[in-house]
């Protein structure tokens, strides 16, 4: 089966770039395969391969971070205030009474659903309002880092 991180993988080796080879080697990039002829080139990278490598390799090291976890139910529960706690086993309380019954048993099972729905609503916001655990690399509406303003 492949993996989430064996697919980075081969996307990241479709879009990595090779350095920049000419048949008159002058106009190669220095840090191409065969080099460059021209002396005054440097020996840096002078074809943005590097450059757009590094962007490739950042992208990927996104991509490949592990989900945000959530909270437990418990922590969820422990962060509430304990005024809505209260008003929870207020509501019990009331909907038990409500339905005829003072069978704490009863009260106690509704305030059970009650907290099971307000844990799913708090989870329904964590969920809409989450963050990645770490933030893009660049900005994909732009095409170059230069533009992003990541160098």
């Amino acid at each position: 089966m492949t993996t989430t991180r064996d697919l980075i993988q081969q996307l990241a080796g479709l879009a990595r770039r090779k350095h920049y080879t000419c048949e008159d080697s002058w106009y190669s990039c220095p840090q191409s395969e065969c080099g460059s002829a021209n002396d005054n080139a440097g020996a840096e990278c002078d074809c943005g391969a590097d450059e757009h490598n590094a962007k490739v390799d950042a992208i990927c090291a996104y991509l490949a971070q592990p989900e945000p976890e959530g909270p437990t139910d418990e922590e969820i529960m422990d962060l509430m205030p304990q005024l809505m706690h209260e008003d929870l086993a207020s509501a019990a309380r009331a909907m038990a009474a409500q339905a005829g019954t003072d069978n704490r048993n009863v009260a106690g099972m509704m305030r059970i659903i009650l907290n099971h729905h307000a844990v799913d609503l708090a989870r329904a916001v964590l969920a809409r309002c989450g963050r990645p655990a770490v933030e893009p690399p660049i900005n994909p509406a732009h095409n170059t880092a230069q533009d992003s303003g990541q160098l």
